[in-house]
């Protein structure tokens, strides 16, 4: 199949929005052979019937290429930003082609105009044009749970099957959103914990090494988007979270059955050794716990009823301070009272009081701190998180190395974001920055050659842990999309 270039063609008028998802190819070599037994009909029609059959089996043999053109705009290989603007003919052979015009992206996606052809140009040909459609485009690459995924460390006092549910993939679709696959988190389950981590082998910005067996190059960094709705109210949470592939792996977890608000980020796990730092995580937590022992139950020191904050890691192996906390703060808040001020590092040193300096890597460079106000605003409170309703969450994240070798991060978060009651413009494109509103969670901070090293490759995904109360969350439409 070939195809011409002709000229650029522009289209503003909504149309029906279509899924490039799924096997599209497989349609168009259907259709391609369609066209072949059709093809055979005209032979035989033109030798025994009139030039009214004839024109008849035009007419349909110029429908299939309009039917083949419309699967291959739609499929996955078909990279419709590369057509953007233009008018392309592909010969389909035997006289048959089809005519696939590409308009400008909006919000919709790509409107797309495909006429099949018959007899070009001669006296019997015929055209078949089909009305516009806008085929969503597919600017991610990393889709959850599309792509395949692997629940890791479940963990419940209930049991091994019940455990095994307690993160996993719907694919019958959601009731709001039809034949739309998602990511079920909680299950309605009491005292559990679990990780879902993304495991796939994809080619990205045509390197075939960027993600192997879900271990991925974090690059410059990247935006991802997606959609979650509490459909069952109860505690405690959930986090996106990017970990180190160093010393992790797709069969790590953290949590502890007795603390819910570990969130499965924080924790030993069932391994005992939990999700090791580097890592960071946008943390979605829908209930309160205070102050206490760190590896006591109501100890986050968060003192909101809900909130999103960025959160890092605390105690490290082998700090000569406070080692029963190692795993254990590594979502501590350390604040109560709505100060603005916090306690924890990046690396387990307290903030002020007993221990600055982590006697192996010297560095104390974040904390899990509770800003509110100014340029670092990492933690924010918020009220409607279980109102049943469906919630939109964009980040960016980006990534530099210094000429000292340490890591220069800046990372931004929107929750809902609207302007006017209407969805920011640009709100789920991972192709550009988002620029109609301010984050609500922003910050920019250096991290030590050390660490940042080991985030040079990095596992993404979701956890999830619940307590005496249970949860169910679903997550939908999860994109990323690495910067280039």
């Amino acid at each position: 199949m070939s195809g011409r270039r002709e000229n650029a063609v522009f289209f503003f008028r909504p149309g029906r929005r279509l899924s490039r998802r799924g096997s599209a190819l497989l349609y168009v070599i259907a259709s391609i052979a369609l066209l072949g037994a059709v093809g055979g009909g005209v032979a035989y029609f033109s030798s025994s019937s009139n030039t009214s059959n004839i024109a008849k089996t035009a007419h349909n043999q110029a429908y299939y290429a309009a039917i083949a053109g419309l699967r291959y705009a739609e499929s996955p290989d078909t990279n419709l930003e590369a057509l953007e603007n233009s008018t392309v003919t592909y010969d389909l052979g035997a006289n048959v082609a089809f005519k696939l015009t590409v308009g400008t992206e909006a919000a919709a996606g790509y409107p797309v105009t495909v006429c099949g052809i018959c007899n070009s140009g001669t006296s019997m040909e015929a055209n078949y044009q089909l009305a516009q459609v806008d085929i969503a485009s597919d600017d991610e690459d990393l889709a959850l749970p599309r792509d395949p995924s692997r629940s890791a460390g479940a963990n419940s006092r209930h049991g091994a099957e019940v455990a095994n549910d307690l993160i996993d993939v719907v694919t019958e679709g959601h009731e709001d959103y039809e034949g739309t696959a998602y990511v079920r988190l909680g299950n309605r389950t009491t005292q559990g914990y679990a990780c879902l981590w993304f495991n796939d082998t994809k080619t990205v910005q045509e390197d075939s090494t960027y993600c192997q067996n879900g271990v991925c190059k974090f690059g410059k960094g990247f935006r991802l988007y997606f959609e979650f709705q509490v459909v069952s109210a109860g505690a405690d949470g959930f986090t996106v979270s990017f970990i180190n592939a160093s010393n992790n792996t797709i069969d790590d977890c953290g949590g502890d059955l007795s603390m819910g608000e570990l969130l499965g980020y924080g924790g030993p796990g069932v391994s005992g050794r939990g999700l090791r730092p580097a890592k960071i995580a946008l943390e979605i937590d829908t209930f309160e716990n205070g102050w206490g022992s760190c590896t006591g139950a109501g100890s986050r020191e968060d003192d909101d009823d809900g909130h999103i904050a960025y959160v890092y890691w605390g105690t490290i192996d082998n700090n000569i301070w406070r080692t029963a906390c190692t795993t254990y703060d590594d979502n501590l808040h350390g604040v109560t009272g709505g100060t603005n001020d916090g306690y924890w590092t990046i690396d387990g040193n307290w903030y002020g009081l007993l221990y600055w300096n982590n006697p192996i890597y010297g560095t104390a460079n974040l904390r899990n701190e509770k800003l509110k106000t100014g340029t670092n605003i990492t933690y924010k409170r918020v009220t409607n998180l279980e109102d049943g309703a469906v919630h939109t969450v964009r980040m960016e994240v980006t990534r530099a190395t210094n000429a000292n070798g340490s890591g220069a991060y800046s990372m931004k978060t929107w929750l809902d974001c609207k302007v006017g009651g209407v969805a920011c413009e640009g709100l789920n494109n991972l192709k550009a920055d988002l620029t109609a509103k301010s984050p609500d969670l922003v910050t920019a901070f250096t991290m030590d050659k050390y660490f940042h090293g080991l985030l040079n490759t990095f596992l993404v995904g979701f956890t999830q842990a619940t307590g005496a109360s249970a949860q169910e969350v679903r997550l939908m439409d999860f994109r990323l999309r690495f910067r280039e």
